[in-house]
């Protein structure tokens, strides 16, 4: 077991000291997360947890808590919390010091959700998750907007921009976004024909090449922000 002084305050390890009504007490009515559990739930998680620290004042009543579980090599923080009249001392950097770096899981990957402290688990190399990194949403809580552009109508708030190629031309023409592409540049309809290889900029290769699209179709893609290799043109986009 550890314990540690920080100022008036002492931090301790020791499940046993842990007082579970007073972190049902705080968790069920003061926590913006997790109001779903009763005290049977919060009890039976604390009584699971693989690790806990308490934060106790000098009547040796706890006003902070923090729980943990982990697997040896994994670990995940939960139910941090200083109650407000103890807060300003300094006790949330202590509770997430003594858990993580003072204890067994140091080096191990710690993970944890928070709304309003990035800053404080920022200070223990905390950061936001690799592309590696999935998540399966509890009941109830919105999944994370996708990042990927979906085909068929745009919907929500999300979009994603990318330069235009030849795999876009299709849908162009579907829904008639450039109208260069269906006149020419008096206003007349351009005549779609099967040209000849050599017709389409070279910068294309045999298998991108759009049977029927003439050269002065693909300037007006060109146009719309790709250069000839295929980057985002400055100004055009991103």
């Amino acid at each position: 077991m550890t314990r540690m002084s920080a100022g008036d305050y002492e931090l301790d390890d020791d499940p046993s000291r842990v007082d579970a009504d007073a972190a049902v007490a705080f968790l069920t009515t003061q926590a913006y997360w997790g109001r779903w559990r009763g005290a049977q739930d919060i009890k039976g998680q604390i009584a699971a947890a693989w690790r806990v620290v308490g934060v106790y004042d000098r009547a040796a009543a706890m006003v902070g808590f923090a729980r943990a579980w982990g697997d040896g090599g994994n670990a995940y923080l939960s139910d941090v919390y200083v109650l407000p009249e103890h807060r300003g001392a300094g006790l949330g950097q202590a509770i997430v010091r003594m858990m993580i770096d003072d204890g067994p899981g140091v080096g191990w990957r710690w993970m944890l959700h928070t709304s309003d402290a990035h800053g404080l688990y920022r200070q223990f190399g905390f950061a936001s998750p690799s592309d590696r990194y999935l998540e399966r949403p509890q009941d109830g809580e919105a999944a994370a907007p996708t990042h990927k552009a979906a085909a068929g109508t745009l919907v929500g708030k999300v979009v994603r921009l990318e330069p235009l190629q030849h795999q876009h031309v299709a849908a162009l023409l579907a829904a008639d976004l450039v109208p260069a592409l269906r006149a020419g540049s008096q206003g007349e309809p351009l005549r779609i024909t099967e040209p000849a290889v050599n017709d389409q900029p070279e910068w294309l290769t045999r298998s991108q090449r759009v049977p029927g699209l003439p050269v002065a179709s693909q300037a007006a893609l060109d146009a719309g922000g790709v250069q000839q290799d295929g980057e985002p043109a400055v100004g055009g986009i991103p």
